[in-house]
C-alpha cells in the first residue's frame, strides 16, 4: 500500500461527516460545533494540496541525489501519479508540474499545472529556502473529491523555518466546486514539523508530522459568505498525523479553536480536541465542545 503523509486526500466524500460513528448526530446539541470543524478541516485538506505537491517534488529531489530526473522510477509513480509530467527551467529556476487526472492507490486525482518557483534555492531543506507556488492562473488546477475542485490563489509561499520544518503561507485562497459560482477566501499559515528523519521515502513515511493552523477572517468552500467568515486556530497543540494510520486523520493529539468572526458573543465558538495522546491509536475520539456542550465523536 502506498502511504504519503499527512492531509494528501480527501477520503470521506463530505470530509469525514459521511465517516461519523454517531447515531445521535442529528439530535446532538453540539452538532453545529462539530460541523465548523469538519468545514474547516476539509479547507485545509484543500489549502495543504499545493504544499503537498511540493513536499513531494522535494522528496524526488532527494530520491535522486539532487536531481528529480535520476529518482527511481518506482519513487516518482508512487509519489506522482502515471502520466505526470515534471519540467525544471534552469535560467528561472521553475518547476512546472503537469497532472492528468489520473487516480493513484489512496491518492487524490489531480489535473492541471503547478508551476513552483524555487527562488534559487535548490530543495526546501536548504537554510531559509522559499519556494512560490503560482496558483494564480483560475481554471488551471484541480483535484477531485469526488466532484471537481478547482484551486487558484493569490500568493502560496512555503518556507524552510529550520531542520525539518516549513512554513506555507497562502492569502486568498480560492477553492470551488467546478459547478459552483463561488468558492472559499482563505488566508492562512500553516506550520508544517516532520517529527524525525529525512526526505527520502522510506524516512517519510515513518515519521509522524505536527500540522499547527491559524486561517484569518476566512470562508471554507462549503460556506462562502460574508456572514460565515471566521477564525480557526491551533495555538497551543498542533494536530499530529502519523502516515502509518491516516493521511487524512489527525492522531494522537491537537486542539483546535474556531469561531464566526462575525459573532461578537462568540456564542459560535467551538473547540475540537483528539484523544488520546498516543500516535498508536491510529482513530481516535474527537471531542467537540460547543456552547457548553462536549460530545464525542469516533471518525474513520
Amino acid at each position: 500500500m502506498k502511504k504519503l503523509f499527512i492531509l494528501l486526500t480527501l477520503g470521506c466524500a463530505a470530509a469525514f461527516s459521511s465517516c461519523l460513528k454517531n447515531d445521535r448526530y442529528e439530535s446532538d446539541q453540539n452538532a453545529p460545533g462539530y460541523d465548523m470543524y469538519v468545514v474547516v478541516m476539509r479547507q485545509n485538506i484543500v489549502a495543504l494540496d499545493p504544499f503537498n505537491a511540493a513536499f513531494r517534488l522535494n522528496m524526488l529531489i532527494a530520491e535522486g541525489g539532487g536531481d528529480y530526473k535520476a529518482a527511481p522510477s518506482e519513487i516518482m509513480n508512487t509519489l506522482f501519479s502515471a502520466g505526470t509530467r515534471i519540467e525544471y527551467d534552469d535560467p528561472t529556476g521553475v518547476y512546472t508540474i503537469e497532472y492528468n487526472g489520473s487516480p493513484t492507490t489512496k491518492d487524490n486525482v489531480r489535473n492541471g499545472k503547478i508551476r513552483i518557483r524555487t527562488n534559487g534555492y535548490a530543495t526546501l531543506d536548504e537554510v531559509q529556502a522559499r519556494w512560490t507556488i503560482d496558483l494564480a492562473q483560475t481554471d488551471s488546477y484541480s483535484i477531485f473529491d469526488p466532484e471537481e475542485i478547482k484551486i487558484s490563489a493569490d500568493s502560496y509561499t512555503i518556507e524552510n523555518m529550520g531542520t525539518n520544518k516549513w512554513q506555507a503561507v497562502m492569502k486568498s485562497f480560492r477553492a470551488k466546486f467546478a459547478a459552483a459560482e463561488n468558492g472559499s477566501d482563505w488566508t492562512a499559515v500553516y506550520d508544517i514539523e516532520q517529527k524525525e528523519g529525512g526526505r527520502l521515502y522510506k524516512e517519510v513515511i515513518k515519521s509522524n508530522f505536527l500540522i499547527g493552523t491559524t486561517a484569518n477572517k476566512s470562508t471554507t468552500m462549503d460556506a462562502p459568505t460574508e456572514s460565515n467568515r471566521l477564525y480557526a486556530s491551533t495555538p497551543d497543540i498542533p494536530f499530529m498525523f502519523n502516515p502509518s494510520c491516516s493521511r487524512r486523520l489527525p492522531v494522537a493529539q491537537g486542539e483546535m479553536n474556531i469561531y464566526l468572526a462575525a459573532d461578537t458573543e462568540l456564542e459560535s465558538f467551538t473547540t475540537a480536541q483528539i484523544v488520546p495522546n498516543d500516535p498508536s491509536v491510529c482513530y481516535p475520539v474527537t471531542r467537540i465542545t460547543y456552547q457548553g456542550y462536549t460530545k464525542e465523536y469516533e471518525i474513520k
